[in-house]
């Protein structure tokens, strides 16, 4: 809606003109579609911002950057919503002397200006403009159908040779008559070549008042020439409108528009586009929208990034668990198949880190209560079987006492071989070795048929029995027979009923 200040008739709300004082106006009551606008009072409804305007849309603003005026030609500028007023901005253009954006020619008053474009306004489509020849010789002559405009005294003035092309405008080609109107005539001139031949040229003549412009004059700001335009029926230098000297102060990023302001690339903002920005002009508002969407779009990626990394860790860490107890399971499974060897009943506390060499087994006479063993390396294999208990319908119970040893080395022993009685009991102790894990031993009673009732005997001193070498895989086996180690336990056997 358009907005003034004074209206004949007086201020009246209802009129369909915004005037001071008045947010909007939609008309009379009945006839107010407005759906942002109370007709009564002509005032802005609840939660309104605007009602009328190119950058208001229901009843809000439009974000800055918003175009709103599209440029209509190469020497228009488009205008954009400020995000502060609902009105587009006014209509700006290219300063004058610029160049015209893709067209062969120069800005004026907003419009680019070519003989080309001249000759199909007059003749339509197919005509051309007639070479430079046909523009010397024709408004070279100084009358109503050649000449360069009127002078001082209001006759026709000749043109002068620089200045032809700015006279009346010579054609090839198009139609048979001028288009323009019924009253304009067309000029036809023949032009003999020297080389032979003749060039035709075409200039219209139109019966206006003199107080009218003529159409067929060449068009004030077409080029003529390069950085050349017609101005006041002269051929003058595009310098004279000041347009370099505004646009080097846009930075070589943008360009001047006809209020002198500096027309900004996209990523520059005004005054001087030496900043970045968002385009546009001071006049023109900014050409880019703020980048909100992308700041949106940026956040919304990292919150869903850090989800998925989430999600994903979480993920892999109960499948981790998952085969952590499986794996457990599976082990425990293994493990539940192995078969279980129990230690002796009475068995002493295995002893962690105690390594021996293998030990034997040695075969003592029986003794009244106690029967010590002593460790000493013998070639029998270990462990040796547990021996029935001594008697079958009175079984007896072996107590075992561990306790440091006492005896003498084997060495110290006397040489004399122990001698044992035939029927006599005789015990049997077999010691396997020792391993870091533990002990891993058994031992056995061997009961002798005529046994029952007799004591077991006692060892009698002898010469120390010779004891085979234990054999080491790869290495020499030594001359001399190895020394006893000290031994590290003595079993006590005590036999109870």
């Amino acid at each position: 809606m358009p907005e003034v200040k004074v209206l004949y008739g007086g201020q009246k709300c209802g009129n369909g003109y915004v005037e001071e004082g008045e947010e909007c106006d939609c008309g009379e009551l009945e006839e107010c579609m407005n759906p942002c606008c109370n007709a009564t009072t002509c005032t802005l409804k609840r939660d309104a911002v605007c009602a009328h305007g190119q950058c208001c849309h229901d009843c809000l603003l439009k974000p800055a950057g918003t175009p709103c005026r599209d440029s209509s030609n190469s020497c228009d500028l488009p205008e954009f919503c400020t995000g502060a007023n609902p009105h587009c901005p006014a209509n700006v253009y290219l300063h004058d002397g610029h160049t015209c954006h893709n067209v062969d020619g120069h800005c004026y008053n907003g419009i680019c200006q070519t003989h080309e474009q001249q000759c199909i306004t007059l003749w339509g489509q197919g005509a051309k403009p007639a070479p430079g020849i046909c523009f010397e010789r024709v408004n070279s002559a100084g009358d109503p159908y050649g000449n360069c405009g009127k002078d001082s005294k209001g006759s026709f003035a000749k043109c002068e040779a620089p200045d032809a092309r700015c006279g009346k405008i010579q054609c090839q080609g198009g139609a048979n008559r001028p288009i323009i109107g019924t009253n304009a005539v067309s000029i036809e001139t023949n032009i003999p070549l020297q080389e032979g031949g003749r060039i035709l040229c075409r200039g219209t003549h139109v019966y206006l008042g003199d107080d009218m412009p003529d159409p067929g004059l060449v068009m004030s700001g077409t080029k003529c020439g390069d950085a050349m335009m017609c101005l006041n029926r002269q051929c003058q230098n595009v310098s004279v409108f000041g347009v370099q000297e505004c646009s080097g102060r846009c930075s070589g990023r943008g360009v001047c528009n006809n209020n002198k302001n500096c027309h900004c690339e996209a990523h520059w903002a005004p005054p001087f586009c030496d900043k970045a920005g968002f385009g546009g002009s001071v006049d023109s508002g900014p050409m880019r929208l703020a980048d909100y969407g992308g700041v949106a779009v940026g956040v919304l990626a990292a919150l869903i990034t850090f989800l998925g990394a989430g999600l994903i860790i979480c993920i892999k860490r109960k499948t981790l668990l998952r085969l952590l107890f499986t794996n457990k399971k599976i082990t425990m499974d293994k493990l539940s198949l192995l078969p279980k060897t129990n230690p002796p009943r009475d068995s002493p506390t295995p002893l962690r880190g105690l390594l021996t060499p293998p030990i034997a087994c040695d075969v003592y006479p029986s003794a009244p209560l106690f029967t010590s063993v002593t460790q000493s390396p013998c070639p029998c294999p270990c462990p040796c079987p547990l021996p029935p208990p001594l008697d079958q319908d009175s079984p007896h119970h072996l107590l075992l006492l561990l306790t440091e040893p006492h005896l003498p080395m084997a060495k110290d022993m006397p040489t004399a071989t122990p001698r044992l009685r035939p029927e006599g009991r005789r015990f049997a102790v077999c010691h396997s070795t020792i391993t870091p894990a533990g002990w891993s031993w058994s031992g056995g009673l061997i009961r002798s048929p005529t046994a029952v009732g007799v004591p077991i005997p006692v060892p009698v001193p002898g010469a120390p029995r010779l004891l085979r070498p234990v054999p080491h895989h790869n290495r020499s086996v030594p001359k001399q027979p190895p020394t006893l180690p000290k031994p590290r336990m003595i079993v006590h056997a005590k036999f109870s009923s």
